[in-house]
C-alpha cells in the first residue's frame, strides 16, 4: 500500500472554500515534488511524490478494500480553514457529532484544529453550510504498527470462539434448519460472522476446493434418439415402436428384414434409449448454492439496515464488498445446472467428510446460529466506526487467560457458565458488566470483577480489575490489559528517583499502570499482579526487587507484579506464566 504525504486538501464551491492540511509543515523540497489528484465530491489533494507512510496525513492512491485514500493519524491536529461568502457561519462536523472546541472565525474565515484524538476507524468530516454539504472520508489510523491486521485478527478469533462456545453448549450434533427473527442483535453479530467467513482462507479458498472438483453423479435417464445413435434395444423399447406410430417410417430398401417384417416394411427412426449421463445436480451441490444464495440476500438486507445510518456506512461497505464476492462465486460452472434445494442434507457423508464441502457445511451451521445469539457488550464494538482496539484486546485477552488457566491445570471450559439459554435464544454473559465468572479445573476466572470497598473485598477504593484469577488456597493472581502499550519502557523504566522527578510530569500517563499493578496487589491482597501487552519482552518484579525476564524464572509462590508481552499468535508466555504460577512443584 502506498502513501503519499499529502500537502493539503482543498473543495470549493461558489460560497464555500476549505483548505484541510497538517499543522506539521512539509519540507520547503517536498513542494518541489508535489502532485494533485481528484477526489470525489469536488475535493482535490496536492501531496509529494515520494511514499513516506509515517507522514501525518497521507493519500492512498489505491487502498485496500474497506480503507479510504484520505489518511489520517490519531492524537494529530489538522488545519482546517473555511472561507465562505456571506450569511452565518459554516458547521464544522465529525460524522454527525458537531464540532466547536477550539472554532475560530473572525470576518468570513472560520479556523478549525481537527483532532480525533484516540479514535481509530473510519470518520467523515463534514461542512454544512446553507444548502452546501461537504462530506470528506477519512480513515484514521493508529500509530501502533500492525494494527489492522491485529483488529482484523482478533475480530475473527473472537467470532471463532463465540461459535464454539454456543455449538459446545448444546448437543454437538443438533442441526439448526432455520434463522430467528431479524433484530438489531442479530445485524452486529451477522456482520463480526461475515467478517470472519469471508477472509480468504476460509469461504473463498474452501468454495475453490468445492469448485476444482465437484460433487458429481451417474443417473440412467430415458430418451428418445435416432435409430442410428442408439446403444441399446430392450423390451421397452421393442413396446414404444408400437405405441408410437408416429415415428415409423418406410425406408426405400430393406435394411431390418426381421423387424420390416413385422412392421410391414416399416422400421422406426427413434427408439427409447437409456443412457448414463454425468451430472452436477446432486444434494451437496444444491446445498452450496443454498448456502450462497442465503449469504447474498443476508449481505443485501444489511447492506440496507447500516446503510440507512451514518455511524452504519462503514458496515455497509464492507457487507456490499463481500456480496460482490459471494456473487462471483455463484457464476461457477458446475452450479449452472444445480437445482433448489429442498431440504437441508445434514447427513450427507459428502458434506460431512469431504475437503471444502466439510468446511462449507461447517459455516452454514454456524451461520444458522449466529441468528440465535446475543452478546450485549461486544455488540457496542461493531456499532461504531472506530476501530476500539483497546477494548477488543481486552476481550481477546480474556479467552487467552481462559486458555492458559485450562491448559496449567488440565482443565476443560464449560461453556454453560458464559452461555444462558432461553427460548432457543444463547446469550453470551462475557460483557464489562463485572459479573462474569467461570470455573476452569480448580481455578475461578473473572472477567471485570467489582471489589467494592463498602463490603470489605477493597480496603481503599471499589476496584475493578480486567481479570482475576483465584485459588481454592486463597491465593489470587490480577491482569490488566493494555493494548496501548508495545515497550516495556512505556510503563517501566530505569530511572533514578532524581530522574523520575525530572520527569514526572512527563511519564506519569507512562507509569500510571504500573502504579495501578501495586494498587491492586496491596489493596485487594494479590500475590502477583500483571499487565498484558502486546510488546516483545517479559518482565517481572519480585517484592524483594529481584527482577526476573523468563516464565520459566517463576515459582508459585512468587509475589510482586510484572508485564507479560501477549500478541496475536505469540501466547506462549502467557501460557508459560500461568502454568508456574499455578502448578505446584
Amino acid at each position: 500500500m502506498e502513501l503519499f504525504p499529502v500537502i493539503a486538501i482543498c473543495n470549493s464551491t461558489d460560497s464555500l472554500t476549505v483548505t484541510m492540511s497538517p499543522s506539521e509543515t512539509l519540507h520547503k523540497q517536498d513542494e518541489e515534488e508535489k502532485e494533485r489528484h481528484e477526489l470525489a465530491g469536488g475535493w482535490a489533494v496536492t501531496y509529494v511524490n515520494k511514499t513516506d507512510a509515517s507522514a501525518p496525513l497521507v493519500f492512498c492512491p489505491d487502498p485496500p478494500p474497506g480503507l479510504e485514500r484520505i489518511q489520517a493519524y490519531e492524537q494529530t491536529t489538522y488545519d482546517v480553514w473555511i472561507e465562505w461568502q456571506a450569511g452565518d457561519a459554516p458547521a464544522p462536523f465529525l460524522g454527525n457529532q458537531k464540532k466547536t472546541t477550539g472554532v475560530k472565525a473572525k470576518g468570513h474565515l472560520l479556523y478549525w484544529p481537527l483532532n480525533w484524538g484516540n479514535y481509530v476507524g473510519a470518520s467523515v468530516v463534514r461542512i454544512v453550510h446553507n444548502d452546501v454539504k461537504l462530506r470528506l472520508p477519512v480513515e484514521v489510523r493508529s500509530r501502533k504498527m500492525g494494527y489492522l491486521d491485529d483488529y482484523r485478527i482478533m475480530l475473527d478469533d473472537i467470532s471463532e470462539r463465540l461459535a464454539a462456545l454456543v455449538f459446545d453448549y448444546g448437543s454437538p450434533t443438533a442441526v439448526y434448519t432455520q434463522r430467528a427473527a431479524l433484530d438489531e442483535h442479530v445485524d452486529y453479530l451477522d456482520y463480526l460472522f461475515l467478517h470472519y467467513l469471508m477472509d480468504e482462507k476460509r469461504l473463498p479458498l474452501h468454495f475453490r476446493l468445492v469448485a476444482a472438483n465437484p460433487h458429481r453423479t451417474t443417473e440412467r435417464e430415458i430418451v428418445w434418439t435416432d435409430l442410428t445413435l442408439a446403444r441399446s434395444l430392450t423390451p421397452r423399447s421393442l413396446q414404444t415402436v408400437y405405441a408410437h406410430a408416429e415415428h415409423l417410417a418406410r425406408p426405400q430398401r430393406v435394411i431390418a428384414p426381421a423387424l420390416q417384417s413385422q412392421l410391414h416394411g416399416y422400421v422406426p427412426r427413434r427408439l427409447l434409449d437409456d443412457r448414463v449421463v454425468t451430472t452436477f445436480d446432486t444434494a451437496p451441490n444444491r446445498f452450496v448454492k443454498h448456502f450462497l444464495g442465503q449469504l447474498i440476500l443476508k449481505l443485501r438486507e444489511l447492506e440496507v439496515r447500516f446503510g440507512a445510518s451514518v455511524r452504519g456506512q462503514h458496515l455497509a461497505a464492507d457487507c456490499r464488498r463481500w456480496r460482490r464476492s459471494v456473487e462471483n462465486l455463484g457464476r461457477a460452472h458446475f452450479l449452472e445446472e444445480v437445482g433448489k434445494m429442498h431440504g437441508y442434507p445434514a447427513g450427507s457423508q459428502v458434506l460431512l467428510k469431504r475437503e471444502g464441502y466439510r468446511q462449507l457445511n461447517d459455516y452454514y451451521r454456524r451461520f444458522l446460529l449466529t441468528g440465535k445469539v446475543v452478546w450485549e457488550g461486544f455488540e457496542e464494538l461493531l456499532k461504531t466506526p472506530n476501530k476500539d482496539l483497546a477494548t477488543l484486546y481486552e476481550y481477546w485477552c480474556f479467552f487467552q487467560l481462559l486458555d492458559a488457566v485450562a491448559a496449567a491445570l488440565d482443565a476443560q471450559i464449560d461453556p454453560r457458565q458464559f452461555i444462558v439459554e432461553e427460548g432457543g435464544i444463547f446469550s453470551v454473559t462475557i460483557n464489562q458488566g463485572g459479573k462474569s465468572r467461570g470455573q476452569v479445573g480448580q481455578a475461578t476466572v473473572y472477567y471485570n470483577r467489582y471489589f467494592p470497598h463498602r463490603e470489605g473485598e477493597s480496603y481503599s477504593v471499589t476496584l475493578h480489575p480486567d481479570y482475576t484469577v483465584e485459588l481454592p488456597d486463597g491465593r489470587r493472581f490480577v491482569f490488566d490489559a493494555k493494548y496501548k502499550y508495545h515497550d516495556l519502557g512505556q510503563f517501566m523504566s530505569d530511572m533514578s528517583a532524581d530522574e523520575e522527578r525530572e520527569e514526572e510530569e512527563r511519564l506519569v500517563y507512562k507509569k500510571g499502570d504500573l502504579y495501578k499493578m501495586h494498587t491492586y496487589r496491596d489493596a485487594l491482597g494479590a500475590q502477583a499482579v500483571f499487565v498484558l501487552y502486546p510488546g516483545n519482552e517479559f518482565r517481572a518484579f519480585r517484592r524483594d526487587s529481584f527482577e526476573l525476564s523468563r516464565p520459566a524464572e517463576l515459582t508459585p509462590d512468587f509475589a510482586g507484579v510484572g508485564a507479560i508481552d501477549l500478541r496475536v499468535g505469540e501466547v506462549g508466555k502467557l501460557v508459560a506464566t500461568m502454568a508456574r504460577l499455578l502448578v505446584e512443584d
